[in-house]
């Protein structure tokens, strides 16, 4: 047999392999902010209370950015991400978050390794 094919074939057992299929446990997450759209007399089902944001006012948390999707990226670690961590895991995809008398949508991405900052 072909020596590179062999390799494939024949992996080395001191490979990490995951027995059991679980959720990747991150220690970054990098969040996207930007200022909610609330539309009027929308037909979403339901009504969702803004959630309450419990660190730093978004308008000004992390790093504005040039991007016309968004307006602030930020990257929770440690105190805040297990702070926050369990609001973004209550949320959805339709909720907003309030902060100083203002509303946001968050877009949360994980930190993979590597990966840092926004």
């Amino acid at each position: 047999m072909d020596a590179p094919v062999s390799l494939l074939v024949h992996l080395p057992r001191t490979f990490d392999s995951v027995d059991e299929p679980h959720a990747y446990e991150f220690a970054a997450l990098r969040l996207y902010v930007k200022p909610a759209e609330i539309v009027e007399n929308s037909e979403f089902p339901g009504e969702q209370p803004p959630i309450a944001w419990p660190l730093d006012d978004l308008a000004a948390a992390g790093e504005a950015i040039d991007n016309p999707s968004v307006d602030r990226c930020l990257v929770l670690e440690g105190d805040d991400l297990e702070t926050v961590l369990p609001l973004l895991q209550g949320a959805n995809q339709l909720s907003v978050f309030e902060s100083e008398g203002e509303v946001y949508s968050l877009i949360p991405q994980p930190l993979y390794p590597g990966e840092s900052g926004c």
